[in-house]
């Protein structure tokens, strides 16, 4: 069971599929990873009509990374704010799109990895991309993704 939209019965739809799903459903153009590391893997969705949201949540190893899209609203994704500590904020701008990402990196005292969030706002949207991966790659995620 990797799917879950409220009435309908989708399940077992590819990563691609889903984001179709969202785009006719929510109207929100959901970006392709320009660059993905090795074992980055698409694992399940919820998308959420009513609110105007989809997560898609992926595997990296035993860690999980997570990507949430709303519409129109930055509230649709604002109450998912990071936990812990904050380490460090980065700024960065997509390399194919130019678009400015405010990248947060957070440690809770319990945590030995930080979990890093970036979040962004492209066309009628906002977006949050976060999990406990590499800085390195994190980052890179983040810089490469394009629309």
């Amino acid at each position: 069971d990797i799917g879950m939209e409220k009435g309908d019965d989708i399940k077992d739809l590819t990563e691609d599929e889903v984001k179709e799903r969202i785009k006719l459903k929510l109207g929100i153009q959901v970006p392709n990873f320009g660059y993905r590391p090795k074992g980055l893997e698409f694992e399940s969705y919820e998308i959420d009509e009513l609110n105007g949201k989809a997560k898609l949540n992926y595997k990296y190893e035993e860690k999980k990374a997570a990507f949430l899209v709303g519409n129109n609203t930055k509230k649709a994704i604002g109450n998912t704010s990071p936990h812990g500590k904050e380490i460090h904020r980065y700024s960065i701008v997509t390399l194919y799109d130019q678009i400015n990402v405010e990248v947060v990196e957070n440690k809770e005292d319990t945590d030995i990895e930080s979990t890093f969030t970036a979040t962004w706002k492209y066309g009628n949207a906002y977006y949050q991309f976060s999990g406990k991966l590499e800085k390195e790659d994190f980052l890179e995620i983040v810089e490469r993704i394009c629309y």
